[in-house]
């Protein structure tokens, strides 16, 4: 009898311990296919970068022949000897705390034009007017050109946005073109880049862009002739400057993501609107 008992305590002592690690095992298991299907969903993420568009002025666009890096001579903002250096800025739409964070990182601009961004309420005179409302893409008029149009610029994901140098990098980059600045990798001088066209068409007419063939000539390729522009010396760590992946340069040419202001910006950019 006690032979029997001393039996079934140790048949139950065993169950137990395979019980246990069957499910310490399976626990393992799905801890490690939950921790590959994260990397997985991670990795499966395409490679893109969701970049802005400038909306040139339409006088211009019959006359680029090429767009280059610097302030573009015609919008440029003047003001009247005497006058406050001002430029107002409403916001169309958006959410406030946002709102308060494109304040406060599109100031980092205004030292180095020796003016005020003003910001007033949802005003149809503001001198740039700002909305969030166009969802997947982000883009400003080059200036003055902002006097014209409503909104005269976007930002369409920074509601989404949790990285703060992306985020300020954005702002900084559509602050840019509202002070007359245009994309740098159009520079028609000093430029090092080779395009791969056909890689570049593919990438972006994919996602999250989606930008049409003519976007793409416009934003790209095409550069302005020097005569239009004001300053510039093509600078791969200007604000203004698109991430270029190496593969969509011919002999794998790549730029970062910029997220500050460079020394180049603030020299061109004070040498425009301080001297």
């Amino acid at each position: 009898m006690l032979k029997l008992q001393a039996f079934w305590c140790s048949f139950v002592v065993c169950l137990v311990l395979v019980l246990l690690t069957v499910s310490c095992t399976s626990k393992n298991n799905s801890d490690s296919q939950e921790k590959t299907s994260e990397i997985v969903a991670k990795d499966s993420i395409p490679p893109h970068v969701r970049l802005c568009t400038e909306l040139i002025p339409d006088s211009y666009i019959d006359k680029v022949e090429g767009l280059s890096a610097g302030v573009l001579s015609a919008t440029r903002w003047r003001w009247a000897p005497g006058k406050s250096k001002v430029i107002t800025v409403t916001f169309i739409d958006g959410v406030q705390s946002i709102q308060k964070r494109v304040q406060n990182i599109a100031s980092a601009w205004e030292p180095l034009i020796g003016a005020k961004f003003m910001y007033v309420p949802n005003s149809q005179n503001a001198d740039i007017k700002i909305s969030f409302a166009q969802k997947g893409v982000s883009w400003s008029s080059i200036g003055t050109d902002s006097k014209n149009r409503r909104p005269s610029m976007n930002f369409g994901w920074l509601e989404e946005e949790e990285i703060d140098s992306l985020f300020q990098s954005v702002v900084l980059h559509e602050f840019g073109h509202a002070i007359g600045l245009v994309h740098e990798h159009q520079l028609p001088n000093g430029n090092k880049i080779k395009w791969n066209v056909d890689s570049v068409y593919a990438y972006y007419m994919g996602y999250p862009n989606f930008w049409k063939i003519k976007d793409i000539k416009l934003n790209i390729f095409d550069r302005y002739s020097q005569n239009q522009i004001i300053g510039g010396k093509y600078d791969p760590l200007s604000i203004m400057m698109y991430h270029i992946p190496a593969s969509l340069t011919e002999d794998g040419y790549t730029t970062p993501i910029n997220v500050r202001i460079s020394k180049e910006d603030k020299r061109t950019i004070t040498d425009v609107y301080l001297r």
